[in-house]
């Protein structure tokens, strides 16, 4: 419909008034209809332009509207707001269509009682003809709803009412709705109170007004989200801030959906409102405590990858990007030996030198334990910017007293270097680079550093692919002994060394020295030595059963072995013992001299334990490692064995004769036996007689010997070798 000023009778010609009033007259047909629906509100308007010809007494209520005009006259045209009677017939379908469908419903707004009540609306095209001619007229009929004291609920409604109001003060939403014809803003009691507005409902509201209190940058934002939502027609949300007349500044969530005309015009706008300022603020508390370490307060792994991610991004193609992973040396021994607030003191010093020693711009974290990360996005041209930066601070490092000064020793650490774009552009596969070159730098020691390659990858992937097959080598039967026999200054066999062998295939055997470190790496070897105590258990019992005793069976123990475990090592040792009959006085069990210095406490509590279970123990590769007489003379140790490092020059090198000497010479005073391994050559053999030593072993006497060929040499009269 066309929205036209409504005309006032008195200004018309006298061919319009003629017309006019045989229309009038038509509304006697009408009278009935009008006195039955007293409550309603009945128009007559003058199709074509829009004017108001008629109105109950209801109508003109409606239509006086926000207008101000006295409620009383002759004239309802002159009465009549003509923005209300224009809200009205905006909503109806245009002529042409009502000329073809000439009844209908639609919703109109009881702006007079209350502002933006949306109320029912039925209309009719009428063709009133009268002697001077036909006019088209339309019959508006509007219902709208009853006033509260005249509703018989309404005590009922009353209290639906409070209780929505107090629902909706509980939950901190309220509620309102936007009249687009009139701009009339009605919001119940608590969006009142979130917007900032007078509590009572006498006073007008008007969106413009509130959006004007808004910033320019949220008037945008709002005004934009209601464009996009009038031409979608989807509900919305958006949040915005709003600064309160005497109080905090609030971020608002504002949620609606708009109601169309049937001619596709906006009608209303209905929603809720909510205050989510202490909302924010917990999320990003919630985000703090997610994307930061508590201990140090530097950022997690989680927030690293996130800003390796932004710095990825907006990265110039020519720049270079270095992180550097680091990893503290022999933490968990720190923590072991001096508790664990000294090493959360570490760690904090350890975050603090960081700070002080990088650029400000430089991102420092800490991505769990003792393990740090930095990352340079500026100024690194290539990787060796990067692997200069990570030498540089691993020397300032060892050069820093004052790090742990609680600490009786000074903290080293291990760094590992990847670069972007050469060792990819995900921040996963970045991070990743970094650790990979970081495992393989401890694993060359304390102190070490290395940069990540293509061909270290390969050969980590490689690792993996033995540790997995490594993991099946029990179940499949793949492992085997063979036995080294060990002999004394005659020559006589008097024990052997069982020596564990993998055939990861029937013609591939993997060397123990590239093994054993990955079982030991993975954690297998807990599983593998268990094997092993079994298998040479019941090769002693099977050359018992036929006749051929053999005095003394070693076997290795690994350092990892002596860390606690359930069953404990003693306990499961002996129970495999148990199993074959077979006494713990013919298990001799040899134990690295490095494991002894690793964990000293440890190592003595879990040997002490064997030793009290009758198990013989032999100090492996001494001489290796720096053991202390203190060590050996606490520990229950009956033999050492003289490293083969030491055996190889001894009869050219007079320094090597020394350390072997004096070795012997403290064995004996320890009352402990002694065994020279890698004995190759008569003449080494006897030098090592004058010198003292009692046995030996070597490939001067054997090679290993699978079981089979050490049975023959368990059969064979024990003659000298001399």
């Amino acid at each position: 419909m066309p929205l036209s000023t409504p005309k006032s009778n008195g200004g018309d010609a006298e061919g319009g008034d003629a017309e006019k009033a045989g229309a009038l007259a038509s509304l006697k047909d009408l009278a009935v209809a009008s006195l039955e629906l007293v409550h309603d509100a009945i128009l007559l308007i003058e199709a074509a332009s829009g004017a108001l010809i008629e109105a109950n007494p209801a109508a003109q209520r409606l239509l006086e509207g926000g207008s101000g005009r006295p409620g009383s006259g002759p004239d309802p045209a002159s009465q009549a707001d003509p923005a209300v009677l224009s809200a009205l017939l905006a909503q109806l379908p245009p002529l042409s269509q009502l000329r073809q469908q000439p009844m209908g419903r639609a919703t109109a707004l009881w702006t007079a009682m209350d502002p933006g009540r949306p109320v029912e609306l039925t209309y009719r095209l009428l063709a009133l003809e009268s002697d001077s001619g036909s006019l088209e007229a339309l019959l508006l009929v509007l219902h709208p709803p009853l006033e509260p004291q005249d509703s018989p609920g309404a005590g009922q409604l009353q209290h639906l009412n409070d209780l929505l109001n107090e629902a909706e003060r509980q939950s901190k939403i309220g509620s309102w709705e936007h009249v687009h014809a009139t701009d009339a803003l009605v919001c119940s009691r608590e969006a009142r109170r979130i917007w900032g507005l007078p509590d009572s409902g006498d006073q007008p509201l008007r969106f413009s007004s509130l959006l004007a209190r808004l910033d320019p940058d949220d008037q945008t934002r709002l005004l934009q989200t209601y464009e996009r939502a009038s031409q979608t027609g989807d509900p919305f949300q958006v949040e915005y801030h709003l600064q309160l007349p005497h109080g905090p500044r609030r971020t608002l969530r504002q949620q609606g959906e708009i109601d169309y005309a049937a001619n596709g015009e906006p009608l209303n706008t209905v929603g809720t409102l909510q205050d989510i300022t202490e909302i924010n603020a917990l999320q990003e508390q919630l985000e703090q405590a997610a994307y930061t370490d508590p201990l140090t307060g530097l950022p997690n792994k989680a927030a690293s990858l996130r800003h390796l991610e932004q710095l990825l991004q907006g990265r110039p193609y020519n720049q270079c990007i270095g992180l550097i992973n680091l990893d503290l040396d022999s933490f968990q021994s720190i923590n072991d030996s001096f508790g664990p607030e000294a090493g959360n003191r570490l760690l904090s010093a350890m975050a603090m030198w960081l700070r002080n020693r990088l650029e400000p711009d430089d991102w420092i974290a800490r991505l769990g334990s003792d393990e740090f990360l930095v990352i340079r996005g500026h100024g690194t041209h290539s990787p060796g910017d990067a692997v200069a930066l990570a030498k540089e601070l691993q020397q300032s490092l060892i050069q820093t007293a004052q790090l742990a000064p609680q600490l009786p020793m000074q903290p080293s650490a291990c760094f590992g270097v990847s670069t972007c774009p050469e060792h990819g552009i995900d921040p996963h596969l970045l991070l990743q680079a970094a650790n990979t070159a970081l495992m393989e730098a401890k694993r060359r020691g304390r102190n070490q550093l290395h940069a990540y390659s293509t061909s270290l990858s390969t050969r980590i992937r490689e690792q993996l692919d033995l540790e997995m097959q490594l993991s099946h080598a029990v179940e499949r039967q793949q492992l085997r002994l063979v036995y080294q026999p060990q002999v004394d200054g005659e020559g006589r066999l008097i024990g052997a060394e069982a020596l564990l062998r993998w055939f990861k295939t029937p013609a591939t055997c993997v060397p123990p020295d590239l093994f054993i470190p990955l079982a030991e790496r993975s954690g297998q070897i807990h599983t593998i030595g268990a094997w092993v105590m079994e298998e040479a258990c019941r090769q002693l019992r099977q050359w018992d059963l036929q006749g051929l005793s053999l005095p003394l069976l070693a076997v290795n123990v690994s350092a990892v072995q002596l860390e606690p475990q359930d069953p404990p090592l003693e306990a499961s040792l002996a129970a495999a013992l148990a199993r074959h009959a077979i006494p713990p006085q013919r298990i001799e069990l040899e134990i690295t001299e490095t494991a002894l210095i690793s964990n000293p406490q440890q190592a003595r509590q879990q040997l002490q334990q064997l030793a009290h279970r009758g198990f013989r123990l032999a100090i492996d590769d001494f001489g290796t490692g720096f053991s202390s007489l203190e060590t050996l003379h606490a520990l229950a140790l009956n033999k050492l064995k003289i490293d083969r490092c030491f055996i190889n020059t001894l009869e050219t090198d007079l320094t090597d004769q020394v350390i072997v000497r004096a070795t012997l010479s403290m064995a004996r005073e320890l009352g402990l036996e002694t065994l020279a391994e890698g004995v190759e050559t008569a003449q080494q053999w006897q030098l090592l007689k004058q010198l003292g030593c009692a046995s030996f072993q070597g490939y001067f006497f054997d090679r290993p010997l699978t079981a089979e060929a050490f049975a023959q040499r368990l059969g064979e009269p024990r003659t000298s070798s001399a």
